[in-house]
């Protein structure tokens, strides 16, 4: 879907992004975190050509974007920014309409699918003739992510989208962002600086550093079998958190004891299988029993296993070891 060649961009005698590579297939989230100023968002804006590229590479669907003039490379791609850009003095749903109304939709179609987006996104309808300034900071946003919703594209490139809002309302849209049905099959690339948000929400992460792409692939694969010394200190002082958190009920089924005694009285909260352990520890921390029993559901087999919750962390760090092992055995 979005293929980067050899992607670089110089700045006088200053290289901003070098010879970056990366590619992403449809439906996935492909998350660009780093050290200030190496290139994610220079990278990012390349991508719907805001900033044209020194050399390299963007292909989209195949088609290579600087064959293309930069105005209809952006029609057809949803950018949403931290500061959202709406207009101070369009109404909102005069700012939804910015796009539908270049590629020239009828008022009927356009009214239908600001009607359809304010109630996808959780924004009331009444907010529809407001200015931009009489809305919240987390409404705003969310009427961002309606605006380069509006055509349905197939890409999405977001920069920083929720870095303004504050922890619990950056909390609460990353969760309605990520249940949306609609975003679930678009192609998205996304910078944070936020390494949860990259790991909650990408299914692959790009870690840059100078205008490089240090490593691409899994958060399980960066945060457990990081590549360099600089991608390894880069998660370590949020890494305990972050190992659980990429570490799913499923990765430590191989790794726990085959049998346990039951427990008659036991509490029991039950999990699926994709669960995180982070979740599972957070969620079950005000239950107070030595004795509280997790249910793991396999959704796919429709079976229940169930494991101690003082089961979890030894079965994790059996897991950690092997990661640990193999990487070593990788690296000799």
């Amino acid at each position: 879907m979005i293929e980067v060649q050899g992607l670089s961009k110089r700045f006088q005698n200053f290289e901003a992004v070098q010879n970056v590579d990366f590619q992403v297939e449809a439906g996935e989230t492909l998350m660009l975190i780093g050290t200030s100023g190496s290139g994610k968002t220079t990278t990012l804006k390349m991508i719907n050509r805001l900033i044209e590229p020194s050399s390299g590479k963007i292909l989209i669907h195949g088609e290579n974007i600087m064959n293309q003039k930069p105005v209809e490379v952006r029609r057809k791609i949803g950018y949403v920014i931290q500061n959202v850009g709406l207009f101070p003095h369009y109404t909102i749903a005069q700012n939804i309409a910015v796009i539908p109304k270049l590629f020239g939709w009828k008022k009927n179609k356009i009214d239908d699918r600001i009607t359809e987006l304010m109630k996808m996104l959780d924004l009331p309808d009444d907010l529809q003739k407001r200015l931009p300034h009489e809305l919240s900071g987390g409404q705003r946003q969310r009427v961002g992510v309606a605006r380069a919703l509006a055509v349905n594209p197939d890409v999405m490139l977001l920069d920083e989208p929720f870095g303004a809002l504050d922890p619990i309302t950056r909390h609460q849209i990353q969760y309605e962002f990520k249940n949306i049905e609609s975003l679930k099959n678009k192609t998205m690339v996304m910078v944070t600086h936020d390494v949860f948000e990259a790991v909650e929400m990408g299914n692959k992460i790009a870690l840059m550093d100078k205008g490089q792409v240090q490593q691409l692939g899994t958060p399980k694969e960066l945060i457990f079998q990081p590549k360099n010394s600089f991608i390894k200190s880069f998660f370590d002082s949020q890494r305990f958190e972050l190992e659980l958190k990429v570490t799913t009920l499923k990765d430590i089924i191989p790794f726990l004891k085959t049998e346990y005694e039951e427990a008659q009285t036991a509490k029991t909260i039950q999990f699926t299988e994709k669960e995180n352990l982070l979740t599972i520890l957070e969620q079950s921390a005000h239950i107070f029993s030595e004795k509280l029993q997790i249910e793991v559901l396999d959704t796919a087999k429709n079976t229940i296993q169930t494991m101690p919750r003082t089961a979890l962390l030894p079965a994790f760090y059996k897991m950690k070891e092997q990661y640990e092992e193999d990487l070593e055995k990788l690296n000799s």
